[in-house]
């Protein structure tokens, strides 16, 4: 028998909220706005403005923009403009696009094959809304692809894990719902505790403490969105030991409670209807 296990450190959860796309408008403005999602921006024609803080950046014609949630976004085009776009829910993408070097302040890049980012956007305006599982399905390894496109752009400045990180990931994707500790790790893999901090932070951009966090809270957001479990029984099924302290920690990574994070990611398609303005 032969079984691989995948480390997820490169992985992150998103769910399609909505699509769009603009042609040929003059003189078009946006924001400044702040949304409480991202946005994926494909320019197909045009030039634009990106006012960042007191700086201005040019982007146009085969860039993608990264609009953030909670970062006011404000752009004018300088001539024609078309653009396609999707909005996304995740609770974690910001921490992929980090790794990537795509950030708040830094959020324009170039796209390498213009062509079938394009047409996966295509796909998705085309079939938008789903109706059935299998849409939903299919709307979903497109957006995948989205990002999947953007990374290949990107990964060339990120380094992969060393196999011994590697191993360390493993176990804890594979323990995190246990009580694990740094110092556990570190006898387990016979390693100085110091060392194997700084070098797994160095190689992976997380501390171990924070990447186990990560799992929990994933797994947290995964039981709230797709079961009826108490938010005392999420709490345990994903290794928070103290239901008061894991209801704390989740309102403030994300300012909501459990109760509320799951009401509006089940209405998430709802609340977050096809934007006019993209």
């Amino acid at each position: 028998m032969k079984e691989t296990v995948f480390s997820q450190h490169y992985s992150c959860h998103m769910d399609l909220y909505f699509c769009g796309e603009r042609k040929q408008t003059a003189n078009h403005e946006f924001g400044p706005v702040t949304r409480s999602h991202y946005l994926i921006v494909l320019v197909t024609e045009g030039e634009a403005e990106l006012y960042l803080g007191g700086t201005k950046v040019l982007f146009g014609k085969g860039d993608i923009l990264i609009d953030f949630p909670g970062v006011p976004v404000h752009y004018r085009a300088l001539s024609d403009w078309s653009n396609k776009w999707v909005g996304v829910g995740s609770a974690d993408l910001g921490v992929f696009l980090e790794k990537l070097g795509i950030t708040p302040s830094s959020p324009v890049i170039k796209c390498q094959n213009t062509a079938r980012f394009e047409a996966v956007m295509d796909e998705i305006l085309a079939m938008s809304p789903s109706t059935y599982p299998s849409e939903a399905m299919r709307l979903g390894r497109y957006l995948y692809e989205l990002v999947e496109l953007i990374a290949v752009r990107c990964e060339g400045q990120t380094k992969p894990p060393t196999v011994r990180s590697n191993e360390i990931l493993r176990y804890i994707a594979a323990n995190y719902r246990e009580d694990i500790r740094v110092a556990d790790i570190a006898a387990r893999y016979h390693l100085d505790r110091s060392y194997l901090e700084r070098s797994f932070k160095k190689e992976t951009g997380q501390s171990i403490r924070d990447t186990v966090i990560g799992f929990r809270i994933r797994r947290a957001q995964t039981l709230l969105r797709e079961t009826a479990y108490s938010v005392e029984e999420v709490s345990k099924q994903s290794g928070f030991r103290d239901r008061l302290y894991f209801s704390r920690f989740f309102h403030q990574k994300f300012g909501l409670t459990p109760t509320e994070y799951r009401r509006q990611s089940r209405e998430g398609k709802d609340r977050a209807q096809f934007d006019k303005k993209g």
